[in-house]
């Protein structure tokens, strides 16, 4: 294996008669249907005609002829329902409403980085990135990758290999066509520095740390790939680049190691906003996640903090960020604003004072406090309530009355429960006058 550098939708819902097709099986049918086979060796005969001119040509030709909206991955929902490890790669792909947010807040530049691309999600979302740099490695995800990217005829180079140890298996190129990108496996690849990286890593992956330069500067590493990841990010980034990462909560309290690293990222003024997300975005997990967002050479001494967890509407099982939602949190994020029990600015010296603890309820208070009840309103149903539990109370008195028993061992039974309860009634109503009591007891 070589090493890396250590610097270094298609288908819309479709309308039938009978109702709505979920476009992940319309997807499934025709890709499945142009190679001929079932959906579980798309990803080898992909990979195979993805690498012979004419094949590629046919399928993206295809694909283009039922393509509305070139910002969709509609290959990203076969992939996950079809070929996506969970268990033991964490794959879980990034939803619409989470690609949408990151390309309103990520500054227009030429070069994209894609860390973790998976089959390209992010990276579609940013059509103004006029070349793109991705990692994965997933074997099984690179033919849907490449599809993605020489169906929009994008300039890329595409690395399938482990992003933290550096080890390539194997490297593509494209090159954009009079239609689409042409795709050539490269013998290397060279140093790669890039305007704005992006990256949805496995979460919480355990893995070996390795020795590299890139992270030295940030110490000992943790067996905890979430920070190793962001550092590897940010070897990539160019002087003025800004980072976006999707991650779990625990990278902003979790302690021993990663403590010393978040340190450092304060003190060194890499972090510029964090973003606390809904749970339930993605397919495959209920985790909740939050944007961190680095930027090199960021100049301002503070962090903004967004707290955007009940920006959402249900939608079956998950939860969706609608466009108001994200409009509200890319607004928040872009005039860098404090808004009530949203979001709030948060100076240096106060996350120091805080150990650089970076939970948001730490900063971004949204407690609502209980509207107090109308006291007299409460009053008159208390009242209406011991009205009708001492008409209960009658009722019961006015029964041990009527009641007899029919053999002298049921009638003693009786008189001992009637006694009993002129017992409780009496403790209740003892500084009571109630005569009509008096009377059945």
């Amino acid at each position: 294996m070589r090493n890396i550098s250590s610097h270094s939708r298609w288908l819309p819902f479709r309308l039938y008669r009978g109702g709505v097709r979920r476009r992940n099986e319309s997807s499934i049918m025709l890709l499945a249907e142009m190679l001929q086979m079932e959906s579980y060796k798309m990803a080898d005969v992909l990979l195979e005609k993805m690498l012979i001119s004419e094949q590629r040509e046919k399928i993206l030709t295809e694909i283009a002829e039922q393509t509305t909206d070139y910002t969709y991955d509609g290959l990203r929902d076969i992939f996950q329902n079809e070929h996506a490890d969970r268990k033991k790669l964490k794959q879980d792909y990034t939803p619409d409403s989470l690609t949408k947010l990151i390309s309103k807040i990520l500054p227009k530049a030429s070069g994209l980085g894609d860390i973790c691309a998976g089959t390209g999600s992010l990276n579609i979302a940013i059509p103004t990135a006029s070349y793109i740099y991705c990692e994965e490695v997933s074997e099984r995800a690179i033919p849907f990758l490449l599809c993605n990217l020489a169906l929009r005829n994008r300039r890329a180079d595409v690395v399938n290999g482990n992003s933290l140890t550096g080890e390539i298996n194997t490297v593509y190129s494209l090159m954009p066509g009079e239609r689409f990108s042409s795709i050539e496996v490269k013998e290397e690849m060279s140093t790669v520095n890039v305007d704005n990286i992006v990256m949805n890593p496995p979460y919480s992956m355990r893995w070996e740390p390795v020795e590299s330069q890139k992270y030295d500067e940030f110490g000992k590493m943790p067996n905890i790939a979430d920070f190793p990841f962001l550092i590897h990010g940010l070897s990539l980034l160019r002087e003025n680049g800004t980072l976006i990462a999707i991650m779990p909560h625990g990278i902003l309290f979790r302690g021993n190691k990663e403590a010393g690293i978040r340190q450092k990222l304060i003190e060194k003024n890499l972090l510029d906003a964090v973003i606390g997300l809904p749970n339930k975005l993605f397919a495959n997990t209920d985790i909740p996640v939050c944007l961190i967002i680095l930027k090199k050479n960021h100049t301002k001494e503070d962090i903004l903090f967004i707290d955007a967890a009940n920006s959402f509407e249900k939608a079956g099982k998950h939860n969706v960020m609608q466009n108001e939602h994200i409009t509200k949190i890319s607004d928040t994020y872009l005039n860098r604003e404090k808004v009530d029990k949203f979001s709030n600015i948060v100076s240096l010296d106060e996350i120091q004072e805080n150990e650089f603890n970076l939970n948001i309820p730490r900063y971004v208070d949204t407690f609502e406090p209980e509207p107090i009840e109308d006291l007299s309103e409460l009053i008159h149903e208390l009242s209406q309530t011991e009205r009708e539990i001492h008409s209960v109370e009658l009722d019961i008195a006015k029964m041990f009355e009527e009641l007899q028993g029919t053999t002298l061992e049921e009638d003693r039974r009786l008189t001992k429960e009637k006694k009993l309860y002129a017992k409780y009634i009496r403790e209740k109503y003892k500084n009571s006058q109630i005569p009509m009591m008096d009377s059945l007891f």
